[in-house]
């Protein structure tokens, strides 16, 4: 139903359909986007990988924010997974700041994740914070800093 209407919208502003949905809809979808929608964790769910931590502040009221975790095994660099993250957001409403990064292990078999690292770009995220915020969405999970960062 919003393919159709975003495909009408295209035609009446003389967008080619098939080369401009994808950019409308995100025009559409992430005009509503607000603090409260965008969520704390997404990571991958195995391997080794970069991750970082985010602060997300509504630009209206800005104590509404939160913290949220971005890792990513297909980025080769922290900016990767921030610009990623950015592509989401509507800029007009929302700030993000990234506030560090490291690396962690995510063993899904197991369930367990290991937090490290830095992040030569951003600096090194809070660990004890990430692990407070993966704890929300992996509650039953083993989640530790790595040892040389303990």
């Amino acid at each position: 139903m919003l393919s159709l209407f975003i495909k009408q919208i295209c035609q009446n502003i003389r967008l080619n359909p098939s080369n401009s949905i994808v950019y409308i809809q995100k025009c559409f979808i992430s005009r509503f986007l607000i603090v409260d929608d965008v969520p704390e964790v997404e990571i991958d769910n195995s391997g080794e990988f970069k991750y970082i931590q985010v602060r997300v502040t509504d630009k209206n009221n800005n104590n509404q924010l939160k913290y949220i975790v971005r890792g990513d095994a297909g980025s080769k660099y922290h900016d990767d997974i921030f610009k990623k993250l950015k592509e989401k957001i509507d800029v007009n409403n929302i700030s993000v700041e990234c506030i560090g990064g490291g690396k962690m292990i995510v063993d899904s078999t197991k369930k367990q994740i290991n937090v490290f690292g830095k992040s030569d770009g951003f600096g090194k995220a809070d660990h004890h914070k990430t692990i407070e915020i993966l704890k929300k969405k992996y509650s039953n999970w083993s989640i530790e800093i790595g040892q040389n960062d303990k």
